[in-house]
């Protein structure tokens, strides 16, 4: 029986992108910010762009942080940040001030401070991601692939285990991707990633056997 999938809303994004790329899998999602519906579903998407603490106040204030962290964490069901989204799962942000993330897995987000200029901030654009180990969404002989990236900070977590994915950034590897049991988050955008992006949302769709 193919699993119940929602988008979470969280007052921030293109929602309707990541919902039509679902759309060309044959998957439909429910997009939502009500406590129950979180609760209620057996895999969730946790999308975002723009500011970490206003999204988390966002949640709040919907009372969504508990649904949250009891999906992921107590009845272990799948769920997928994107972008701001997989930031969120992390324990804090630096950006404007030291704000609480959702505590999913142990890390803090920290900003991107190049040493040279040829490096851009935000680094924007398409950027070759290196696997660093065999996943449900990143199977081994996929050893680098490109994806869509907007971003100005960058997942640093505690255990460098749930790494799954990074990219060459200013000479060094930044965290692309993590995994830890059934939660995964990416930096890069596969909405927007064309075929990559897709491969990578079905790997998750099946993994999650909603596909």
């Amino acid at each position: 029986m193919k699993k119940n999938l929602s988008i979470v809303e969280v007052n921030m994004g293109n929602l309707s992108s990541i919902r039509n790329s679902l759309l060309r899998l044959g998957v439909s999602a429910d997009i939502t910010n009500v406590a129950e519906d979180i609760e209620n579903a057996d895999v969730l998407i946790l999308p975002g762009v723009g500011s970490f603490g206003e999204c988390m106040n966002f949640l709040k204030a919907k009372q969504l942080v508990e649904p949250l962290r009891r999906h992921a964490l107590e009845l272990r069901k799948p769920i997928l940040g994107i972008c701001l989204g997989m930031q969120l799962f992390a324990d804090c942000s630096e950006e404007h001030g030291i704000s609480d993330g959702l505590g999913l897995i142990p890390g803090r987000i920290v900003k991107l401070c190049p040493d040279s200029t040829e490096y851009r901030v935000p680094n924007m654009g398409w950027c070759d991601v290196n696997i660093c180990k065999s996943s449900p969404l990143f199977p081994l002989k996929h050893l680098q692939e490109t994806f869509y990236f907007v971003h100005s900070y960058y997942f640093q977590p505690e255990d460098k285990g749930v790494t799954s994915a990074v990219i060459r950034y200013a000479g060094q590897d930044l965290t692309a991707a993590v995994e830890s049991e059934n939660m995964f988050g990416v930096q890069f955008h596969p909405e927007k990633s064309q075929e990559a992006g897709l491969n990578f949302l079905e790997s998750f769709l099946k993994y999650a056997q909603c596909l």
